[in-house]
């Protein structure tokens, strides 16, 4: 199939009454999903969101069928997950064994 990423199976959103697909983005306008948060202020220390201006993701949106002129709803949840990336985690200092003349790197 063209225009998968890297290799997920794509999400269709489908017409309640005569199931006529449409790709999330032929309904969702980026912008209003993501939000436009700016002003952001964070807690010193916690870099915890305290307060910002402007709008959240809104995940909510209506839709007319352009199929069967059917109005309908459509709501996301939507997750985020987060894991470190140790492997191109370079915050650390780096140490390389040295043995008389001779330097090993380890290229795992």
């Amino acid at each position: 199939m063209k225009g998968t990423l890297r290799s997920m199976k794509p999400i269709f959103i489908k017409c309640p009454h005569c199931g006529g697909e449409y790709l999330p983005n032929e309904i969702f306008v980026p912008k209003i999903f993501f939000g436009n948060a700016t002003n952001i202020v964070r807690e010193l220390g916690t870099n915890e969101i305290l307060e910002y201006d402007g709008e959240n993701m809104n995940l909510k949106e209506q839709y007319i069928c352009d199929f069967c002129d059917t109005p309908f709803l459509i709501s996301t949840k939507l997750t985020f997950t987060t894991k470190e990336d140790v492997e191109n985690d370079f915050s650390e200092e780096y140490k390389t064994p040295y043995i008389g003349n001779q330097i090993f790197l380890n290229e795992d």
